[in-house]
C-alpha cells in the first residue's frame, strides 16, 4: 500500500510517499481502508522533533481519518466489514496511508449522511473540545462560558458542545469577521478584542 513516511525528524522535506506493507489487524484491532485524513498541527511537531511525545523514525503520518472497515479482529465486538468510521489515532499515527490497523477503542462508526472528508477532521479537534469542557471543566446547562480563539477549530467545537449542553456562550475573537461567524454559529455575546493591547497600554 502507499503512505507517508517520515524517515527522519527535523524537516518537512523528510517526509515522502512510499510503498509499505498493508497491516494485519490484531484480535484487538479493525483494519480500515482509508478514504480521507486530516493533517494537524501536531504532525508538523513530531516530523519537527519538537511534540512531547517524540516519535522513532520511520513512521507514517496523520494522526485523525474516516474509512471503511475491511477486517475486524477476534476479540472486536461491534464492528463488522463494510462500517463506514472516523478514528484516532491516540499512542502513534498512521492515518496517511491507504489502509490502517487500529485498537477498536479508537474507532467510531459515522452515518451514511456524513462525508468521509468532514468525519475525519472531527476526531482530534471534538475529542479536545470534550476533554477541556466536559472532563476537565465539567460545564452544566446553567453556566456562562468564555471561549478564547473562538473562531477556530477548536474554538468552534467547545462552542458546538456547550451550546448543545445549553450554556450560555461568549466568543472572544479578533475581528469583526470571526464575529460575525461565531453568532452565526450561535454564540450568545462576541468581545472583539483587536488592538485590546494597544487601547490598555494609551
Amino acid at each position: 500500500m502507499k503512505a507517508w513516511v517520515c524517515d527522519r525528524v527535523g524537516a518537512i522535506d523528510h517526509c515522502h510517499q512510499v510503498e509499505v506493507s498493508t497491516p494485519s489487524p490484531k484480535s484487538h484491532q479493525i483494519l480500515i481502508e482509508v478514504h480521507a485524513a486530516a493533517l494537524n498541527f501536531p504532525d508538523v511537531l513530531k516530523v519537527l522533533g519538537k511534540h512531547q511525545l517524540s516519535m522513532t523514525p520511520p513512521f507514517i503520518l496523520g494522526q485523525e481519518g474516516s474509512g471503511v472497515v475491511k477486517e475486524v479482529g477476534s476479540s472486536v465486538v461491534g464492528f463488522k466489514p463494510g462500517d463506514r468510521v472516523m478514528f484516532l489515532c491516540l499512542s502513534s499515527l498512521g492515518a496517511l496511508a491507504d489502509f490502517i490497523a487500529i485498537d477498536a477503542h479508537q474507532v467510531t462508526k459515522i452515518p451514511d449522511s456524513m462525508s468521509f472528508e468532514l468525519a475525519c477532521c472531527l476526531p482530534l479537534t471534538f475529542g479536545t473540545a470534550y476533554l477541556a469542557c466536559i472532563v476537565h471543566a465539567n460545564i452544566r446547562a446553567s453556566d456562562e462560558i468564555l471561549i478564547l480563539g473562538a473562531a477556530g477549530s477548536l474554538g468552534l467545537a467547545s462552542m458546538t458542545l456547550a451550546k448543545q449542553i445549553g450554556c450560555r456562550v461568549v466568543c472572544a475573537v479578533s475581528s469583526v469577521e470571526r464575529a460575525r461567524f461565531c453568532r452565526s454559529r450561535g454564540a450568545d455575546e462576541v468581545v472583539i478584542y483587536e488592538g485590546a493591547i494597544e487601547t490598555l497600554e494609551a
